[in-house]
């Protein structure tokens, strides 16, 4: 269930059915940010408001989708922490 969740999520779904409550966790585990990714995407979300149109940080040229991107991995991740605190 888990290779199946980390597969829809890195080909681009944002969900996944299950048929059982206990298959739960295990979805929302596969579809939260590895800490890496999530470092990076709140770096992001830190540094656009600084910015105007597309800008560099770090290795990588930053725009509108790419700051939306890393707007959704913060806002996934911050809300699963307050249903699960």
């Amino acid at each position: 269930m888990l290779g199946e969740t980390l597969d829809a999520s890195s080909s681009g779904f944002n969900a996944k059915g299950g048929v059982h409550v206990s298959q739960m966790a295990v979805i929302k585990e596969g579809f939260l940010p590895r800490p890496d990714k999530l470092d990076w995407a709140r770096s992001v979300v830190e540094a656009a408001p600084e910015q105007r149109g597309s800008f560099r940080h770090g290795a990588q040229i930053v725009d509108a989708s790419v700051i939306r991107l890393a707007e959704r991995m913060v806002a996934r991740t911050d809300a699963n922490a307050a249903v699960t605190s």
